[in-house]
């Protein structure tokens, strides 16, 4: 148990250096693609290629993480996201912006999903939830801190490096770190057994496998509902950082740092303070039927906040439904799924949650074009529409189960 908390603690720092460099480019990246005279629909353009690139690779990196190991996967991950970073900061034009998002999105998609099969390898069925809310909470503390400094940093001057260069390489060199210390630090989770059995399997990449409901019993269910989570939430991160601009004039990369800052302090206080006597009382499923509700709940009151600062409270149902919907319905997959499928089926997830993402952002960019409450009111109509299946199909366990 000593020795696996060790490892978690290891892939949280890992996770959470990642977001944080992540993180940092947040806040700058609507006004950088501005500079390049990027429209609504050019920008979430930007956001879908880094989507469409975890789409098509998080499967087969997930699947080669259940034949070769998590760790390798891990540290491919973390260098590609150097080189990502830092042709984000020397781009001169938009196409070097796609360049650079495009290869983010490849090797984020060998980090991510094989982190959560890491989480899967190495935590009983009941700390499970847990310790996918471990992950989150690593997301929210490097969301929490990284736009804070990359709003900071793009007014500053340090070593004569300025305006968008400076905090891209610092991303950059923050993921070089990641990288050396993971190699150093972070075990690998699977043993021998294990992957000499994946070794042998032969795994379906085609998410169609998942229509198998005796070997997979709701797991396609709950990729759905994740997978429109995810459309309805990057339609939402998309259309915000253009929204606040027009909604407030005084909104520029320091603001938006901020704001992105208190929604990550968000998910990271719900992971470590809220998440574990929550389940303790309530089980996996009510809570994400509770998180799909405050997701509506948000995108209808977001329209009404009448300035920036409003949107602050506005805006705080729908990260705390996030906070409940991704590790508990990742939770739910992984218990659902065979052992020796985990990190295939975590890819399978994390892909059809990026396709989503590919839509997401162009439909968010285009609807703000038409008019820039549309997209809130899209994400709403999508969050509405999941709750009565989650509300049907997810049964709440009895004390029989």
């Amino acid at each position: 148990m000593e020795t696996n908390n060790r490892s978690l603690f290891v892939l949280f720092i890992a996770v959470f250096i990642d977001l944080f460099g992540f993180g940092i480019i947040i806040p700058i990246l609507p006004f950088f693609a501005d500079s390049f005279g990027a429209n609504g629909f050019q920008y979430g353009l930007i956001i879908s290629v880094y989507s469409l690139m975890q789409f098509i690779f998080s499967p087969l990196w997930g699947n080669l993480s259940d034949k070769v190991g998590r760790r390798p996967v891990i540290l491919i991950g973390l260098g590609g996201s150097a080189i990502g970073f830092s042709i984000f900061g020397i781009a001169k034009n938009l196409f070097m912006i796609y360049l650079a998002r495009s290869i983010a999105g490849i090797f984020t998609s060998a980090t991510i999903p094989t982190s959560y099969a890491y989480i899967s390898d190495t935590t009983s069925e009941k700390d499970r939830g847990r310790g996918f809310g471990l992950i989150i909470a690593a997301f929210g503390l490097g969301f929490a801190l990284g736009p804070a400094v990359g709003g900071l940093l793009a007014d500053h001057t340090i070593l004569g490096i300025s305006g968008y260069i400076l905090p891209s390489f610092l991303a950059a060199s923050l993921s070089i770190l990641n990288l050396f210390s993971a190699y150093f630090l972070l075990p690998e989770s699977l043993n021998n057994e294990d992957r000499n059995l994946r070794l042998k399997s032969k795994v379906d990449l085609s998410i169609l496998s998942l229509l198998d409901r005796n070997k997979y019993p709701g797991v396609l269910l709950l990729i759905i509902i994740f997978a429109f989570t995810s459309l309805a939430f990057s339609n939402y991160i998309t259309a915000f950082a253009l929204y606040a601009p027009e909604k407030d004039i005084t909104v520029r990369e320091k603001q938006l740092g901020w704001y992105y800052t208190y929604t990550g302090t968000i998910l990271f206080l719900s992971q470590t303070i809220l998440i574990n006597p929550l389940l303790k009382r309530f089980s996996e499923e009510f809570l994400v039927k509770v998180g799909l509700f405050l997701c509506f709940l948000g995108f209808i009151l977001l329209p009404v906040a009448p300035s920036f600062y409003w949107m602050f409270l506005t805006n705080t149902p729908i990260m705390l439904g996030i906070a409940l919907i991704n590790p508990l319905i990742t939770s739910l997959i992984s218990k659902k799924s065979p052992r020796t499928e985990q990190g295939s089926i975590m890819g399978k997830k994390h892909s059809s949650a990026a396709f989503m993402r590919i839509i997401g952002p162009l439909l968010g960019g285009m609807l703000f074009d038409i008019n820039i409450i549309y997209p809130f009111y899209f994400a709403s109509i999508i969050f509405i529409s999941i709750f009565p299946i989650a509300f049907y199909f997810l049964k709440v366990p009895t004390k029989n189960d």
